[in-house]
C-alpha cells in the first residue's frame, strides 16, 4: 500500500529526496555580510527590493550596507522607503529613524540627525540606544537639558547602564559649574 502511495505522490525515481529550496536574497545576502564582503550583501538585499517592493526589511538591509560602504545619501533613499512601507510602531521604523539619523549625522546635518532619532524614540519609546543616541545628539547641539532628559529614560530603561550614568553626571556637572572652573 505504502508504495503505491509513494507513486501516486512521490517523486519519480520514488526514493529520491526533495530537492533544496533556493537560498532567499536575504539568506544570500545575510551570508555575504557575514563574511564582511558588502558590496555582495547589497547585491542580494537590491534583489530583495526588486522582489519586494513594499517590505521595509530588503531597504533596510541594503541601506544598512550603504552607510558601511561610505554612500549615506543613497543609504538615505533606501531607508525613506524603509520607513515608507515600515508599520508606525514597529522595530522597522525605529531602525528606519535611527539609520536616517546616522546618515545625515554622516552628511554634517546633526540637527536632521537629531529629529530622526526623536522620531525613533516615538516609534519605539522602549529602545535604550534610541534614547543614549538622542542624548549623544543633543548634548552634541548644545542642549544639556534635553540630553539630561534623555539619559534619564534611557537609564530608567537600563539602570546599570554605566557610560550613560557618567554622561549624565558630566552633564550636570557642566550645568551646576562655572564655566571658567571646566576650562582649568
Amino acid at each position: 500500500m505504502l508504495s503505491k502511495i509513494r507513486k501516486l505522490f512521490g517523486s519519480p525515481s520514488g526514493n529520491a529526496a526533495p530537492a533544496a529550496p533556493h537560498p532567499t536574497w536575504k539568506q544570500l545576502g545575510n551570508a555575504a555580510l557575514a563574511e564582511g564582503n558588502l558590496a555582495q550583501a547589497a547585491m542580494h538585499y537590491r534583489e530583495g527590493v526588486a522582489q519586494e517592493p513594499t517590505s521595509p526589511q530588503p531597504h533596510l538591509n541594503l541601506a544598512y550596507c550603504l552607510l558601511e560602504l561610505g554612500d549615506p545619501a543613497r543609504a538615505e533613499q533606501a531607508l525613506l522607503l524603509a520607513d515608507r512601507y515600515a508599520p508606525v510602531r514597529s522595530m522597522e521604523a525605529f531602525e528606519a529613524s535611527h539609520l536616517l539619523a546616522r546618515a545625515r549625522e554622516e552628511q554634517g546635518d546633526m540637527a536632521g540627525s537629531a529629529e530622526h532619532l526623536r522620531d525613533a524614540v516615538r516609534r519605539a519609546p522602549d529602545q535604550f540606544e534610541g534614547w543614549t543616541a538622542l542624548a549623544r545628539a543633543q548634548a552634541l547641539l548644545g542642549d544639556p537639558d534635553e540630553s539630561m532628559a534623555s539619559l534619564r529614560r534611557a537609564i530608567a530603561l537600563k539602570p546599570d547602564a554605566l557610560p550613560e550614568m557618567a554622561l549624565l553626571c558630566g552633564l550636570l556637572l557642566m550645568k551646576r559649574l562655572p564655566l571658567e572652573l571646566l576650562e582649568m
